[in-house]
């Protein structure tokens, strides 16, 4: 399973209830309204617990969280 596959799956699980996503790959996850600021602390904390990452404060930003794109980005650097 790629790293976007496994981001997918989380997404999915957390705000999807296991469906498919319905959002494009560089769609922003805030401001489509899929994902509010207490769902982005839960999805920071499952993406550190999967992939086994220590996200720091400062890679709090849009640019790594909020999408799938921005996501699979992060995690495959930190890889």
């Amino acid at each position: 399973m790629t790293i976007r596959d496994q981001v997918v799956s989380i997404l999915s699980r957390l705000f999807f209830s296991g469906n498919a996503l319905d959002i494009r790959d560089d769609e922003s996850l805030m401001k489509s309204g899929r994902v509010d600021s207490l769902g982005m602390m839960e999805l920071v904390s499952e993406v550190g617990k999967k992939f086994n990452l220590e996200v720091d404060i400062d890679d709090l930003l849009p640019e790594n969280f909020d999408s799938v794109d921005a996501l699979t980005r992060f995690v495959e650097s930190r890889k």
